[in-house]
């Protein structure tokens, strides 16, 4: 329930540039996950293989029009810039670590007060959502992990997304 609650906290769209390379064994492998069994923080390789994908996944985000990272055409438009990017990625390193079981407290605010006047859509979470997949699959975390990360990352969406407007 803690973590669950830590995890509410975040914003999922937290960015940052610069992919970096995982120099081991493939996040969420057998091999990976034989050196660290047990909660689905170490299966991911701990806060260094979460930072690995959110790097990558981040630069995806950034790149997919789908996304609107920058939140374009809208009150709360965000210009990424390297100050912003810093402490954006490190929340979202502690935000999925935590929610993953592992040790990092999370610094940042209130996910619903982080995401207010952005007017996310549910099409723009669903992209996002696609390009963390992708993310996932290219450290070659196992099926199993990506359900796992994904079952989180869901229980983010009615905090992230709002409900749009009926037209008559």
């Amino acid at each position: 329930m803690r973590n669950r609650l830590i995890f509410q906290g975040v914003s999922i769209l937290t960015l940052f540039l610069f992919p970096a390379f995982w120099k081991g064994p493939a996040l969420g492998s057998e091999e990976a996950a034989s050196d660290n069994p047990g909660t689905l923080y170490e299966r991911l390789g701990q806060s260094e293989g979460i930072r690995l994908v959110v790097e990558d996944f981040v630069a995806r985000g950034l790149a997919d029009r789908a996304v609107n990272f920058t939140r374009q055409g809208t009150s709360r438009p965000w210009v990424p810039t390297p100050v912003k990017l810093a402490r954006l990625i490190r929340h979202l390193v502690q935000f999925i670590s935590a929610a993953a079981g592992g040790p990092e407290a999370y610094e940042g605010r209130e996910m619903k007060a982080v995401h207010a006047g952005m007017r996310v859509t549910p099409a723009e979470f669903d992209a996002l959502v696609r390009d963390l997949e992708a993310s996932l699959s290219k450290f070659g975390v196992e099926i199993r992990e990506q359900e796992e990360l994904l079952a989180l990352v869901e229980t983010t969406r009615e905090g992230i997304v709002e409900p749009q407007k009926q037209t008559s």
